[in-house]
């Protein structure tokens, strides 16, 4: 994956937008794959990153990918949470 190859660059430059994109995206891929530990893992770094950078859009998007890591691992009350968050 050229994404997953590509971090150590934006890391290694500090660029943190491209960072928190690349981790909430690989978070959704793994969320599609059942890994929801490394999904929500890999998307709350990428919430932390969005949250730093002021991105409400990426915060967004992250909570509503967070909260279905949440609502598929049947924890609704944190999938709610996360989801009402995200709109």
């Amino acid at each position: 994956m050229a994404a997953v190859d590509s971090m150590p660059i934006f890391v290694a430059s500090g660029h943190k937008y491209r960072q928190a994109v690349v981790k909430s995206n690989l978070g959704a891929i793994l969320l599609q794959e059942g890994e929801l530990g490394r999904a929500r893992r890999l998307i709350s770094e990428g919430l932390a990153l969005c949250q730093e950078l002021g991105d409400r859009e990426g915060v967004a998007v992250a909570l509503g990918i967070l909260g279905d890591t949440y609502r598929r691992a049947g924890d609704h009350a944190r999938a709610r949470k996360n989801l009402r968050r995200s709109i």
